[in-house]
């Protein structure tokens, strides 16, 4: 009796909890509550960890239709903790894959028979997608298990299947989830799964020389969309973010083999096709990332090929391939040590993107307010425009005089001449190196002007104002003679 009130109350506390493990958006309580969930479960696994699982299960489909930048990561915490409590008792969790599985692919067969809208709907949605992360990576994350092992064929043939389905441009995001699914499976589990035609598939479809018809300003994010519309499929982003996928997926399964003895075989084909797009893309940037991949595989071949003319073991040895390859993986290859680094850097983007920062958004961007009709400029707008051109400038002198007879130009300039006044303001220009050798071209010249007293500068302005009437070369000798004067003057106070 008290075990079975013990198992009543436990169920009502659990049911709650994993609705708030599924639905609040609060990310410490998820936490808690998955913490509460597995506590529970684990004191009493016979009685709550079957309708636990089926629950939670249910609680997860629910919750992923929609994928946003968002939700993804309380999608990912779900998947992950999910794939933690089906670990828990892999017999009992064989049960519900083989049945959760057998279920999608049944989706599949309907919509490759019928082939409509409906059918199809079934399969390419979110739903399906993130329940393919799911027994992929729970499959990954238990292997080796002698009991969820038979189950990663059919998970497999059930992905290939649904990425033929609809073989077309606007899925190619979708394809690219399937792919990321497949390389998941093929790296925990020491799976070949023939991955490359599939990313090579889009090099082969996909025309990049030819122009986009449209602009944005907003980058795609293919780890939130299934498929893309036709305006999309026309703008230069979709192909931007298209090579990205493809140099990422490439490099992902080049080097889930890379280690392996039988390397240079595997890529030989795939490095052939790659050469025949390269000749086909005349775009800088898309042929710069493809070549970059290009050199990595071919190094790593040659190490590879290096390597193995050191072996002396028999190829019909698997245990000794095995240790081959384990001790490749040890000593590193070029490609390898290529994608760590670039890893770190990837991963580092997709936190920023996920965070929504380093993102320009189109329903953001300023806006231009034009005012129609005759504008009048206010009274500080005009005082501060008429500042910029000063009426007492030289350059507005000339303009006034350009344009007026020989006499009258004459006239008004000597005139601006006798009202300028004769102060160090006049040689603001000049720098001091300037000024110095100025005043020792005066000193070579004309040595005795420099014993003058005071006195002697009033007789000299004097003369200056009477040799202004005498002609032009009179007037440039004395304007010589003043500078002179008036840098020795200015030198005399600074002393």
């Amino acid at each position: 009796m008290v075990e079975s009130g013990c198992f009543q109350g436990s169920y009502t506390v659990f049911q709650k909890l994993i609705s708030l493990w599924s639905s609040t958006s609060e990310e410490t309580c998820r936490v808690l509550s998955f913490l509460s969930i597995n506590k529970l479960v684990r004191l009493l696994q016979n009685a709550l960890l079957e309708p636990t699982l089926k629950q939670m299960y249910m609680a997860y489909v629910q919750n992923c239709k929609f994928t946003s930048p968002s939700t993804l990561p309380m999608i990912n915490f779900m998947q992950r903790s999910l794939v933690e409590m089906f670990a828990i008792d892999v017999r009992l969790t064989y049960q519900y894959a083989f049945i959760y599985i057998r279920q999608l692919a049944i989706h599949l067969r309907n919509a490759i028979t019928v082939k409509k809208k409906d059918t199809c709907q079934a399969v390419y949605n979110w739903q399906y997608v993130h329940c393919l992360y799911l027994w992929a990576r729970l499959l990954s994350t238990v292997y080796p298990s002698d009991t969820l092992e038979p189950l990663i064929y059919p998970l497999t043939q059930t992905i290939i299947g649904t990425i033929k389905l609809i073989p077309t441009a606007k899925y190619y995001p979708l394809r690219f989830h399937c792919i990321k699914t497949l390389n998941m499976l093929s790296k925990a589990t020491n799976t070949f799964i023939p991955v490359l035609p599939f990313i090579l598939e889009v090099l082969e479809q996909t025309d990049f020389n030819k122009k986009h018809s449209k602009a944005s300003f907003r980058p795609l994010n293919f780890a939130c969309i299934l498929k893309v519309s036709k305006a999309q499929l026309q703008e230069k982003t979709f192909k931007d973010g298209l090579i990205d996928q493809v140099y990422e997926l490439l490099l992902e399964t080049f080097n889930i083999h890379a280690h392996t003895i039988g390397f240079p075989e595997l890529v030989l084909p795939a490095v052939m096709q790659l050469k025949e797009s390269l000749k086909k893309c005349k775009v800088a940037n898309y042929c710069r990332q493809l070549k970059q991949v290009l050199e990595k595989v071919n190094e790593t071949s040659k190490v590879i090929g290096q390597r193995r003319k050191e072996a002396t073991f028999d190829l019909k040895d698997p245990k000794s391939v095995d240790a081959w390859d384990r001790k490749s993986k040890e000593e590193g290859t070029p490609l390898g040590k290529f994608y760590t680094q670039w890893r770190k850097l990837r991963d580092t983007e997709l936190q920023h993107e996920i965070a929504g920062k380093e993102r320009i958004s189109t329903d953001k961007l300023p806006e231009v307010v034009r005012q129609r009709g005759p504008q009048k400029a206010t009274a500080d707008e005009r005082k501060e425009f008429s500042a910029l051109f000063d009426s007492e400038s030289e350059e507005s002198m000339d303009d006034e005089t350009r344009f007026q007879p020989k006499n009258e130009r004459k006239k008004k300039e000597k005139e601006a001449t006798k009202g300028e006044p004769d102060s160090d303001e006049d040689y603001n220009d000049f720098d001091s190196d300037e000024l110095e050798q100025l005043a020792g071209d005066a000193s070579e010249e004309d040595p005795e002007e420099e014993e003058e007293s005071g006195d002697n500068e009033e007789e000299e302005g004097g003369e200056e104002m009477e040799s202004e009437n005498n002609g032009d070369e009179e007037e440039e000798e004395q304007d010589a003679a003043d500078v002179v004067e008036d840098f020795e003057l200015s030198d005399d106070s600074s002393d």
